[in-house]
């Protein structure tokens, strides 16, 4: 039987930290004032750095038209403009950063695909195996892969249990007509002394 060996497997740690660090070298020297805001400062920009580019194009204008404006501004009507363009192309840009970032991640599910494929067949003929040899030194994998397979999915949400309707109580017993009371009759016994109370 002939034994192949192994390959060296690639060095992928040694080559996406050189392609991290040749990126931002790039970044950093092609784009002026680079650099990543605080949750703080990105709080503090927003309601300016937000403004519609027709804001811009307006107060560009304005300013134009009344020079004692960019004096109120601090900003000549060519800085509003430029605002703009430099909007436009440099969001384009991060647009792209984004297509490019999403491009990596199907590649690397692209290829968990492939051989998660193979290692669910793997799986599959290990946990179907007849053999007794077999099943004897591939228990312990099997079980392993087993305890793992559910790791790394997303859980699907339970049901909500529904609220079970609310059951009426019973309507109160009626209750027993109370007996009337017993009047005590005065009467007189003829004859025999005192008078007798009875009640009827």
């Amino acid at each position: 039987m002939t034994t192949i060996p192994e390959p060296t497997p690639p060095n992928h740690e040694a080559d996406v930290s050189a392609l991290i660090t040749a990126i931002r070298d790039l970044v950093q020297a092609a784009i002026p004032n680079f650099g990543l805001a605080t949750a703080e400062r990105r709080r503090k920009i927003a309601s300016a750095a937000s403004l519609d580019d027709a804001f811009f194009e307006a107060t560009a204008a304005a300013c134009a038209a009344h020079e004692d404006l960019i004096t109120a501004g601090k900003a000549t009507p060519s800085d509003y403009r430029n605002t703009v363009n430099y909007s436009r192309f440099y969001r384009s840009l991060a647009e792209e950063f984004r297509m490019i970032s999403r491009g990596v991640d199907d590649m690397v599910s692209e290829v968990r695909y492939e051989f998660g494929t193979c290692a669910l067949m793997v799986y599959n003929y290990a946990s179907r195996t007849n053999s007794p040899d077999e099943r004897r030194t591939l228990i312990p994998h099997v079980a392993a892969m087993q305890r793992t397979l559910g790791r790394g999915r997303r859980a699907k949400k339970a049901a909500p249990v529904p609220t079970p309707t609310p059951i009426p109580n019973p309507l109160p017993p009626v209750p027993s007509p109370t007996p009337a009371p017993r009047v005590a009759t005065l009467t007189a016994d003829a004859g025999h002394g005192p008078q007798n109370w009875k009640g009827e």
